[in-house]
């Protein structure tokens, strides 16, 4: 069955192809080996055929989520997905900024 997913993430391509990264693993069956032993652990991905390392990889809340970073300058950086059935992205981020705040003190 499918589910909605929402990940958070950085990667940095290896700038190889499967098969040349696969042959460096000295392994015959490129792909499939591949994706058995790198994909499913999120170690390597591949983006248009390219070999990229995970850096980090985040599992997030695909049913609400709100993250808010206040910089040095005083502006408020923020990501936030929530389902719009009532719930407005003020009410999201009042909440968030509320909860980091009690982190800080």
């Amino acid at each position: 069955m499918s589910s909605m997913e929402f990940v958070k993430g950085e990667i940095i391509s290896l700038g190889v192809s499967v098969e040349t990264f696969m042959k460096i693993e000295d392994s015959y069956d490129a792909l499939e080996e591949f994706l058995d032993k790198y994909h499913k652990s999120k170690e390597y991905i591949l983006v248009g055929g390219i070999v990229h390392k995970v850096i980090e990889y985040q599992e997030l809340d695909p049913c609400g989520y709100v993250e808010v970073t206040k910089t040095k300058d005083g502006t408020i950086k923020f990501i936030s997905l929530w389902y719009n059935g009532g719930g407005d992205l003020d009410e999201c981020l009042s909440e968030a900024i509320k909860d980091e705040e009690s982190k800080v003190n």
